[in-house]
């Protein structure tokens, strides 16, 4: 059994913010963060559990976690963020960390859907 816990963050909505994941199955623990220059709270935290899985390419982020989703036996559990949860507290750490890290990574699906929309 492997553990995946996530979380996301961002200053501002939108603005810089990153996505920390924590991996654990048995005597196995990894971390895993990025930081980006402009994206949303919510991108993040979806970028987190896509993450946690497996890289795949993507037309944006719902469609990254479908396909990497076939291929594992979910089962998810909702913790209320903020609230003492000792895993989920670390990868809010590393996620608001990461956020706040130079130089910042491009989400380069939001940036450029807002910058249509005449929104950047």
């Amino acid at each position: 059994m492997i553990e995946i816990f996530t979380d996301g963050a961002s200053s501002g909505n939108p603005g810089p913010g990153g996505y920390g994941v924590i991996l654990r199955s048995g005597k196995y623990y990894k971390e895993l963060a990025e930081g980006f220059r402009k994206t949303t709270n919510n991108r993040m935290e979806l970028l987190a559990v896509i993450k946690g899985f497996k890289d795949k390419k993507n037309k944006d982020l719902w469609l990254r976690y479908l396909e990497v989703s076939k291929l594992h036996n979910i089962k998810f559990t909702w913790v209320r963020g903020h609230n003492g949860h000792p895993e989920n507290e670390r990868c809010d750490e590393l996620a608001v960390a990461a956020g706040k890290q130079k130089p910042l990574l491009i989400d380069s699906v939001f940036e450029m859907e807002n910058a249509k929309a005449g929104l950047l």
